[in-house]
């Protein structure tokens, strides 16, 4: 039970950290952190990230 809540409340830290990624993706990509990297590739095809990442259409008013 500790594991399952320690990892449930790390998992945001993890999005917040793939999202801050994603806007310097190249950057990021260029650096000697090869583990980091390969975590974060992981992380990004891993069923809980893909679960949070679906996109949506924009609201509109009067829609639905």
């Amino acid at each position: 039970m500790l594991v399952a809540r320690h990892s449930q409340e790390h998992s945001g830290d993890a999005l917040r950290f793939a999202q801050a990624h994603q806007a310097g993706g190249a950057w990021f990509a260029a650096q000697p952190w090869p583990h980091l990297v390969g975590w974060l590739a992981r992380f990004e095809a891993s069923a809980l990230y893909q679960s949070v990442m679906q996109k949506h259409l924009p609201w509109q008013a009067g829609a639905g």
